[in-house]
């Protein structure tokens, strides 16, 4: 398997973040709002190639759905995705696997870290550009998370508004977008990934059209 495929999903069976119960979840359902199959394998010029996951780190995932790929454009840059949609009922958690608690379980260390805004047709979505080190391999990740129409990259984000759901028997899933790119710096990668985040956005408010 490409070693720079390895680098991003290799992360998914290290550091697992903890669970949130919901009341006694007895009645309680979490339906999928998001579709990851829609996401297509050509976007915009960038060809993606599907990469199977151990089985192991599914059991870890714990996620009703989930993408992975690497996706490549004509001039050889290479994205990694991933995206899981988790909607078991028992449980619900607002960041699960969040990259600030995988990538420093996996050994690498975090050189920096930028919030940033892109602008979609699904509406302006926040998201997170972080740097990590290990050894002589720099990489930068972009992340954001999605519960029904809220958008956002840390738990504080959806802390304001998940009263919205309070008392509801039936609770929006969570989906996780996380890229990956080789760069040394946030600066280095911040136009290719926000730019690949706003076509992955995009694809998927077409369902919704």
């Amino acid at each position: 398997m490409n070693s720079r495929i390895v680098l991003l999903f290799g992360f998914l069976a290290v550091g697992f973040v903890l669970i949130t119960w919901v009341g006694s979840g007895a009645d309680l359902s979490i339906g999928p709002e998001v579709d990851l199959s829609a996401l297509p394998k050509t976007i915009d010029g960038w060809v993606g190639e599907d990469v199977e996951i151990p089985d192991d780190t599914v059991q870890v995932l714990q996620a009703n759905q989930f993408v992975n790929r690497i996706y490549r454009d004509s001039g050889g840059q290479e994205i990694s995705m991933h995206s899981a949609n988790w909607s078991n009922k028992e449980i619900f958690s607002e960041t699960p696997h969040h990259p600030e608690i995988c990538y420093p379980g996996a050994g690498w260390t975090i050189q920096g870290r930028r919030p940033a805004k892109i602008t979609t047709a699904a509406g302006d979505i926040p998201i997170e550009l972080i740097s990590f080190q290990k050894d002589q391999k720099w990489v930068v990740t972009c992340h954001w998370f999605q519960v029904a129409d809220i958008y956002f990259f840390s738990s504080d984000g959806f802390k304001t508004k998940r009263h919205r759901f309070w008392g509801k028997k039936a609770w929006p899933s969570t989906t996780k977008f996380l890229l990956q790119t080789l760069a040394p710096t946030i600066d280095a990668a911040q136009e290719r990934l926000e730019g690949f985040a706003t076509l992955i956005a995009n694809e998927l408010a077409k369902e919704h059209d």
